[in-house]
């Protein structure tokens, strides 16, 4: 059976989530918030094997705890669009805007393509390319769930910022439009900040939804 933790970290109180299977024992982190030590101390007392590190984007406080991880799990594959390492590079301008400590840049192995589906024992994942928010905005759809991961993309009540550079609005909504609300209302949405929803939910009551539902 599917399991999701939901780690809430650092000053911008963005969510990591390990999925892990109570069978096959084996995890998958999306997004590193900042001094994740309590994904770490549950990995460790589950005795879960997190086999891969995906990025819904590249947003400081979504990686400020890659290296902590890393120091961990050194061979750990971590993925992210290619797009989005345009956010890696400006680490130093992030920390800038926020007034925060530059965090060392998140080591990629893999770019995410749209359609990239990862097969584990216990389930797949489809990369869904859902930029707007970012460049290279990724959610993540696990069928056996069904669960979501979007990032900053949807939220419960909400959509993402699209004013930061190389944000836009349109191409939000028609990641919205096109690679989430496509998806059965059953689906579980968790989100890079804020409380769980499901697609039906957002469909009937987000209000930045109405035009495109």
């Amino acid at each position: 059976m599917l399991h999701v933790d939901i780690f809430t970290l650092g000053i911008f109180q963005v969510h990591s989530y390990l999925m892990y299977d109570d069978v096959t024992q084996e995890a998958v982190l999306i997004d590193t918030g900042k001094d994740p030590v309590e994904i770490l101390d549950t990995l460790r007392r589950k005795n879960l094997d997190l086999k891969l590190l995906l990025y819904t984007h590249t947003h400081i406080d979504h990686i400020e705890g890659h290296q902590l991880i890393r120091e961990a799990y050194p061979d750990l594959p971590a993925w992210v669009h290619a797009a989005d390492q345009f956010w890696i590079d400006a680490l130093p301008m992030q920390a800038q805007m926020f007034r925060m400590p530059v965090p060392e840049p998140p080591v990629i192995t893999g770019y995410v393509e749209p359609g990239h589906v990862f097969s584990l024992s216990h389930c797949t994942i489809e990369a869904r390319f859902c930029p707007g928010h970012t460049p290279g905005g990724v959610s993540y759809y696990v069928p056996e769930g069904p669960f979501l991961f979007t990032g900053d993309t949807l939220f419960a009540g909400a959509i993402g910022r699209t004013d930061f550079p190389r944000g836009d609005f349109n191409t939000l909504m028609h990641s919205i439009s096109t690679q989430i609300l496509t998806l059965p209302d059953e689906t579980i949405v968790y989100s890079g900040h804020g409380p769980v929803t499901t697609i039906g939910n957002e469909r009937a009551g987000n209000p930045y939804l109405a035009p495109i539902v």
